[in-house]
């Protein structure tokens, strides 16, 4: 998992995925949840969510965030607020 996607708008604003390994950004920056990845008590497995969505679950939270890269990478359309396409 060392590719991240990177998305740039017309206007110059730049989204990308972030985790704890992300290097900074030069410049003003405001960080937003498109994602979550929960542990869910009754079924036992671990949920991703994107955009109010359940979109893949697992026994192991690994396989979620390996999947949650692997979808935005896939869909970087999808790391903007409101597309949910």
């Amino acid at each position: 998992m060392t590719d991240i996607p990177v998305l740039i708008r017309p206007n110059g604003q730049v989204h990308r995925l972030y985790n704890d390994a992300s290097a900074p950004l030069d410049g003003e920056r405001s960080i937003k949840r498109r994602s979550n990845i929960e542990f869910d008590n009754v079924s036992g497995l671990w949920h991703v969510t994107i955009d109010g969505w359940r979109e893949y679950c697992s026994t192991s939270r690994e396989l979620c965030v390996q999947w949650e890269h692997e979808f935005f990478c896939k869909h970087p359309e999808r790391m903007i607020d409101g597309n949910i396409s």
